[in-house]
This record gives structure tokens, sequence and C-alpha cells, in this order.
């Protein structure tokens, strides 16, 4: 990989109109240049068509009915360009490094999906503990092992994949309500190698009401 691939980054957004501009800032301030960042807002009734506009071509934004996070980050994907697509949720921020520190890792062809540690937060981004990245390599088994538990840490706020490999298992599965991300890192395990940076790169916010905490 001798010259800088683009990174497609995609922020879907429902009703995190408080947040989302955050998310939107920490990928603006990334030291790594070559990014597009497609936000894909699922049917907000809050402010945040009005807040996202600020940001003017700098982002592509685009509005839709509301079809969850699988399927405001498969639009995201069928919209972007890049070779590599990194994910982060509405409410989550990066550190400046993040893209510069994972897309060296990509230059070893048999690794499809690359993420990092993160740092738990408050509601107000204070730093509360870090959960640092565990496997790597031929991840298979331990899907197996963690059946609905996190094998990628801080999950799609942390990861950045292949194109190719997304394109090959056919993306997120809208069908299912839950585990959208753990069951589309399974089935690339199925066929590549993971690694990761074990540094926290990505902020994950807790505010009670994050989407994955709603019954």
């Amino acid at each position: 990989m001798t010259d800088s691939p683009l990174v497609s980054v995609v922020i879907p957004n429902h009703n995190y109109g408080k947040f989302v501009t955050d998310a939107v800032e920490s990928v603006l301030c990334q030291d790594y240049s070559l990014v597009e960042i497609v936000v894909v807002d699922n049917g907000s009734t809050d402010n945040s068509i009005d807040r996202l506009s600020q940001f003017g071509n700098r982002i592509q934004l685009i509005a839709q009915d509301d079809q969850g996070q699988a399927g405001g980050r498969n639009r995201g994907i069928s919209e972007s360009h890049g070779d590599f697509i990194a994910f982060l949720d509405a409410d989550d921020t990066w550190d400046s490094k993040k893209l510069s520190s994972q897309i060296p890792l990509f230059e070893n062809p048999s690794v499809g999906l690359v993420y990092s540690s993160i740092t738990v937060c408050g509601p107000d981004l204070e730093p509360l503990h870090v959960d640092p990245a565990l496997y790597k390599g031929d991840c298979r088994q331990a899907f197996l092992d963690r059946i609905g538990s996190a094998v990628v840490v801080g999950g799609e706020s942390t990861s950045i994949v292949r194109r190719s490999c997304l394109l090959e298992v056919g993306g997120f599965d809208p069908v299912l309500t839950g585990a959208t991300g753990w069951d589309l890192y399974r089935r690339i395990a199925s066929n590549h190698e993971f690694d990761f940076v074990n540094k926290p790169l990505a902020n994950y916010r807790q505010h009670g009401i994050n989407l994955h905490l709603q019954p």
C-alpha cells in the first residue's frame, strides 16, 4: 500500500442532533487527509438536519426514512467511494490519529478489518475506563466462544473494513434488530484476518439513551 487510500467514514444518525456534530468534527480533525464523510440521517425529528447543514460540502448528507442502523450503514456504504470503510456512531468521537494509526495495518493483504481499543466515557465525554482490543489474526474461534458478545471492542466506532470484504459478505443484515455489527464481523472473520491498534482511538459516549440499550 504505497499510496494513501481514500477512507469513507459512514455515520448513521437518528435524533442525535446534540451529539452528531461532535462526531463529524472528530473526523474533520483527523491527521489523515484522504477522507470522505457520509452522514445518513434516518428520519430524525430533532434538529439533526439543521445542525449537520453547517458542514456544507465537507460532508455528504443523505436524508431517508428510518431504516435502522443496519439500513443507514448500508446506504452509507453504497453512496461512498473509498476502498476502505470506517464506521462511527453519531454519539461517539475519534482520536485525531485514529485513521493514520489503523490504515498501515492493511499492508497485510490477509487483513480485512482493523479496530482499536476504546475509551468508555460519560455523557460529556469524560473518560471512565478503557476497553482493550483483544482478538487478532484468525478470529473464527473467538466468535464461537463469544456468541453475541463483543469480539471487535467498540464495534462500529472502532472498525475499518476493506470495501471488497463488505461486498463479499453483503454488508449489514437489515433483518436483524440487534447485534448487526457482531453478525457482520463474524462473516468477515470466516475468510479474513483481523488486526488492531492497542491504543484507545475512539470514545464511546454513555448517555442513557444509547441505541443498543433500547428495548
